[in-house]
């Protein structure tokens, strides 16, 4: 270290030594340097910092769609027209929307984890008592308040899977409500506080989808009831006695009913059917007949225009070929799917002002909500904030932190891409095939520039897209089988066009870019599960696959020829596979097994042994390891049932990393390939859509004074008394310092500092140095003074130390 002392008017640089205990004191944390009278003493002062959270997200897991998912009921509040409310079902919760579809969110508390909601049906009077039905797999809930809060409502259920329901016109004041169960019929005469079961000539043990009451059941007190297998039955004294009336109905699979607003005097009642269409009756089930001009057989939804007196409109979902509209009565037909994106429709409401407004809403297995203003000539999307996606696959480009870019594909809605690292989310579903179920994803390593993403799809072959994902076309020449459900491209794809894509019959190879495919390895009867090339494949030519059955199979020849490479790997079904990003290195494999947890190879996949510490017998579905593995050790695994795991010593300890996410079934995983301390980790889950994890294990910097030089910069800086001391700041250890400042530095004996604080020093990567000059206000007469100086700095991760 250098100080200066005034001699004579001058500047003279002296040496001085590092201080010893007893010449200078170590007072707690902070180094004070004594010297000699007439020399400025100075005194760096560091102690431990304490972290600070930098960046939102570290180690914590946060969701924001792809929105939408398998909408399995639809209810529209009868007062739409003024509060704009509806409510859909998906498998685990029900959303509520209170501007018209726009927007949605998770209706209330009470709702049991895992319920299965099947069913919806809201009071004729929703806007004066708020009441709402939910069927379920584990029974029926009710809520009072509009959706706010539930509770359950199924006193008297000898069956609690419940299939249907239909509640009274006359709710009001009869405060009946039906519910069709696996078990036959069930009815609640006190607003489904108690039930009971309904006998009565309706036949035992038949599944009862549809239920439809008379618009005047108040006087009439006819109400249907459609089983799958035995046809409609009607009651005309409330339910009480039941009678089947299937005179012309060919087939008695009974999937829907919906009954005309004018029913009193139409007597007019359609029924969808599994196999059969649709049937129509003119005169309250006396005799049927087939209203399938233009229809598919398979029918699972219907929905009668509440206009239906002047405009004769019926709605009918055929299952996975989307909507069709009568506008005669049910006579003829025509599919209207116009901007459905997903065509395997469930569900299906129209606005009670249907005759005004010409709306409808729509829900899809997958694809989440659909919605027309139009009667049905075209449909949008209408699913923000329906986070109930079932995510297969994942994949995220090679240039994630400068371009943020992401592509999930959601169960049966096609391909989704983010440009904001999973902010929002859009379909690029141009060319795909529509409700089309893709398992695997790969990107480009030269995405930057070729823009080329594959997808492959279960049953449909692999598509290309090389305009990230704005067009895709088939790529599938060559495939004996078209149920693709691993793909992995060559580190050099833009030079050698190299591809592999895993399916149940084998490994296919493609060396032209996907223009047509080869089988390289007849997997014996075992389906391929999971593929793993190296990042030297250029040079070594390698390449893992898992097998369902066959453990790990290994190329080492670019996919002419393969071998098992099974020994000491327990556990012959294999569902992912990782390779280290220093493989041609370290030769460090891992497999994650279906029950067995994580096992690690450190020779190729010569060896295997157990790396399952805090993950044994665990069901691994997916594994993402760090880019910068060699330096921070971290992989992750996803499980079935238990979230996300992370080690961060190489596969040695694994602890679950589930803040935000919870134990749900993970079904694929990806991280940032570029080479930093954040790992950015995407996860796809089952039925909550993806969420991102920046994990990060950057580590606090070393930070101290490894020395210092004063001296007068010119003579009328000495004639001031502006006195510059360059600082040369270290930092000792293994972890980096990013945007390192000196936040504040003050004097004694009248010293004050001319430079503006904060004072930028830059980034001092770790066992780096880097100098920074600060100038001092010395007053005449002033030989020495101490000076206090903190700093501060942040790791890798943006997590703030401050010294002190």
């Amino acid at each position: 270290m250098r100080v200066i002392k005034r001699i004579g008017g001058c500047a003279q640089s002296i040496e001085k030594k590092n201080a010893r205990r007893d010449g200078g004191r170590h007072v707690g944390d902070s180094w004070t340097f004594r010297v000699l009278a007439g020399f400025f003493m100075l005194v760096f002062m560091a102690v431990s910092g304490s972290p600070q959270t930098g960046l939102a997200g570290i180690n914590q897991w946060t969701t924001n769609g792809p929105f939408g998912g398998t909408i399995k009921a639809v209810a529209v509040s009868p007062g739409f027209a003024t509060d704009n409310s509806l409510f859909v079902a998906t498998a685990s919760q029900i959303y509520k929307s209170t501007d018209a579809g726009a927007s949605w969110a998770a209706a209330g508390s009470g709702l049991p984890a895992g319920a299965n909601f099947t069913s919806l049906a809201a009071s004729p009077d929703f806007p004066a008592d708020k009441t709402i039905f939910a069927g379920s797999g584990g029974g029926i809930f009710k809520s009072v308040d509009g959706g706010s809060n539930w509770a359950a409502a199924s006193s008297g259920l000898s069956n609690s899977s419940v299939d249907s329901l239909a509640v009274s016109p006359g709710f009001s004041s009869d405060h009946t409500v039906f519910a069709g169960t696996a078990a036959g019929l069930f009815e609640s005469t006190d607003g489904g506080a108690s039930w009971n079961a309904v006998g009565g000539g309706l036949p035992a043990n038949m599944d009862i989808f549809g239920l439809a009451f008379s618009p005047g059941f108040s006087s009439d007190h006819t109400v249907f009831a459609g089983t799958y297998g035995g046809g409609v039955y009607a009651s005309t004294d409330g339910g009480a006695n039941w009678n089947a009336e299937n005179s012309g109905l060919v087939n008695q699979n009974i999937t829907w009913l919906s009954i005309s607003p004018g029913f009193a005097t139409d007597k007019t009642l359609f029924a969808g059917t599994w196999g059969g269409g649709v049937f129509k009756t003119i005169n309250g089930g006396g005799g049927w007949s087939a209203a399938n001009n233009g229809l598919p057989a398979n029918i699972v939804s219907l929905a009668v225009s509440p206009n239906f007196a002047s405009d004769n409109v019926v709605f009918a979902v055929a299952t996975n070929s989307g909507i069709y509209k009568s506008a005669d009565g049910g006579s003829d037909w025509s599919a209207v799917n116009s901007g459905l994106s997903n065509t395997f429709i469930l569900a299906l409401a129209p606005s009670p002002n249907f005759g005004a407004d010409q709306t409808l809403f729509a829900g899809s297995r997958g694809g989440g909500v659909f919605k027309t203003t139009n009667g049905g000539a075209g449909w949008s999307a209408a699913s923000v904030g329906i986070n109930n996606t079932y995510v297969y696959s994942l994949t995220v480009s090679p240039n994630f932190l400068t371009d943020s870019t992401v592509f999930s594909a959601p169960n049966g809605a096609g391909i989704f891409k983010s440009i904001d690292g999973g902010s929002s989310w859009n379909a690029e579903n141009g060319g795909l095939p529509a409700n089309a179920y893709f398992d695997a994803l790969a990107v480009s390593p030269n995405f930057a520039a070729d823009g080329t993403v594959f997808a492959g799809a279960y049953g449909k072959g692999v598509y290309k897209s090389t305009n990230r994902g704005g067009s895709w076309s088939p790529a599938s020449t060559g495939f004996a089988n078209m149920y693709i459900v691993a793909l992995a491209l060559s580190p050099d794809f833009a030079a050698d066009n190299t591809a592999f894509a895993g399916s149940v019959d084998g490994v296919y190879l493609t060396t032209n870019g996907g223009t047509s495919w080869a089988r390289v390895y007849p997997s014996g009867g075992y389906a391929i599960s999971a593929l793993a090339i190296s990042p030297n494949f250029s040079a070594d030519h390698t390449i893992f696959a898992g097998t369902n059955g066959g453990g790990v199979v290994k190329s080492t020849n670019g996919g002419g020829n393969w071998a098992p490479v099974n020994t000491g790997l327990s556990g012959t079904n294999i569902y992912a596979l990782a390779l280290s990003p220093g493989f041609s290195a370290d030769g460090t494999v891992f497999a994650g097994t279906w029950g067995g947890g994580v096992f690690k190879s450190t020779d190729g996949g010569g060896i295997w042994s157990s790396a399952s510490a805090g993950i044994a017998n665990l069901e691994v579905t997916s594994l993402a390891i760090s880019a910068n593995f060699a330096k921070d050790g971290a992989i992750f695994a996803g499980t079935y049932g238990g979230g996300v795991f992370q080690s961060v010593d190489g596969g040695g300890n694994w602890d679950a990393v589930n803040s935000g996410l919870g134990n749900t079934t993970i079904n694929a995983l990806a991280a940032s390939q570029n080479a930093n301390a954040q790992n950015t980790v995407f996860a796809g889950t089952y039925g909550g859509g993806v969420y991102a994890y920046t994990a990060c294990n950057g580590g606090k910097p070393s930070l101290d004074i490894q020395s210092y030089q004063a001296s007068w910069a010119s003579l009328s800086d000495y004639s001031a008394g502006r006195l510059s001391v360059t600082f040369v700041i270290g930092n000792a250890g293994g972890n980096d310092a990013d945007s390192v400042q000196i936040m504040s530095a003050s004097g004694s004996n009248g010293v004050s500092m001319l430079s503006a604080v904060p004072a930028s020093v830059g980034n001092i990567s770790a066992g780096s140095s880097a100098p920074v000059t600060l100038i001092y206000n010395v007053p005449t007469g002033v030989g020495s003074f101490l000076t206090s100086m903190h700093a501060a700095a942040q790791d890798n991760c943006g997590t703030t130390y401050t010294y002190p």
